[in-house]
């Protein structure tokens, strides 16, 4: 057995003796809220990161067209 499979193996000897063991509902509540609060914190955060690149992609967009613009333009006075 190679040392990787040996911690392997000890981590889920950990699980199962874990899975038995009695926790107060009160323990389970706090983990549950901060699980939660974590899972919001990164909800939160992916939110502003798609606000950030939507915002981003408008800035891109209004770029594009006004270069097209200053093309059409240039073109225009290039055939007079």
């Amino acid at each position: 057995m190679n040392k990787y499979q040996k911690v392997i193996n000890q981590i889920a000897k950990d699980d199962l003796k874990a899975s038995f063991r009695k926790v107060s509902f009160k323990v389970v509540r706090q983990e549950i809220r901060a699980f939660a609060k974590e899972l919001n914190y990164n909800l939160k955060e992916l939110i502003e990161h798609k606000n950030y690149c939507k915002g981003i992609n408008q800035l891109i967009f209004t770029h594009k067209k006004q270069i097209i613009e200053s093309n059409r333009l240039l073109d225009s006075l290039e055939r007079r």
